[in-house]
């Protein structure tokens, strides 16, 4: 072997020795996405802090409706929630300077009292912000309103899929009614602060309802320090496993 051949091998290896490094670099720094399998297997909905402070879920969208339909198949044999494209999706200006989108579903659009489940994510990463379940009380029917109770239960039942049906049941019943024992005349927006919330680790569910608008169930990310700053601010704050002590399931 020449000189000029010994050359050329040393930067070829030389080469292949970056490459590896950059590869074992990259996949060390990568965030790991939440635990999924294509809709069959579990999310881990944890609390994380992206960038200005804003807490986000550690689940995209995707993994939220996969979720959400793994607990709906088990019971009806079918999906309820489309794929994400199939949702309206529609820019939310939020103050905290964060670019959010806000995606919409309804099984009928054009039948503007049917429930709908909405989620708000980061347009660059798409991270959950919030979900909401919403109901417009204002074309009140029992019928509309055990569908916008059937969201509640499978919403909470795909972020907290460790509660049994009845303690579900008893903590959507409990904070739906009190939207109504707590109204306001402050319209919803993101980082609203309610009158109540429920949490269990790093979720949390509180009710929502403005006069005028539709009342919601919305479902958080919480950390300590967020609970702490709520309950400084004049929120009942509850453990969820403190509550169902005190209910009869």
């Amino acid at each position: 072997m020449n000189k000029s051949n010994i050359i050329v091998t040393t930067a070829a290896v030389l080469i292949l020795i970056a490459a590896a490094l950059c590869a074992t670099i990259f996949c060390n720094n990568r965030q790991e996405p939440a635990e999924v399998n294509s809709g069959e297997g579990s999310v881990v909905f944890n609390a994380e802090e992206a960038a200005n402070g804003v807490l986000c879920f550690s689940a995209v969208s995707d993994e939220f409706i996969n979720a959400f339909n793994k607990a709906y198949k088990t019971d009806k044999g079918t999906d309820f929630l489309p794929a994400l494209s199939e949702w309206t999706a529609s820019d939310y200006a939020e103050r905290d300077g964060r670019e959010t989108v806000l995606y919409t579903f309804s099984r009928e659009p054009d039948i503007w009292s049917l429930p709908t489940v909405s989620v708000y994510s980061f347009l660059d990463n798409d991270y959950i912000r919030e979900i909401s379940l919403n109901f417009d009380d204002h074309s009140y029917s029992p019928n509309l309103f055990k569908q916008y109770e059937e969201l509640c239960y499978y919403a909470i039942k795909a972020v907290m899929p460790d509660l049994s049906g009845d303690e579900i049941k008893a903590i959507y019943q409990d904070l739906n009614q009190k939207a109504y024992d707590f109204i306001t005349t402050t319209p919803y927006s993101l980082n609203v602060s309610p009158s109540i919330i429920y949490y269990n680790d790093s979720i949390g569910l509180y009710p929502y309802f403005a006069i005028g608008e539709r009342m919601h169930l919305c479902i958080v990310p919480v950390t300590n320090e967020y609970l702490k700053q709520l309950k400084d601010q004049g929120t009942h704050v509850t453990e969820i496993s403190e509550f169902l002590k005190f209910t009869q399931v």
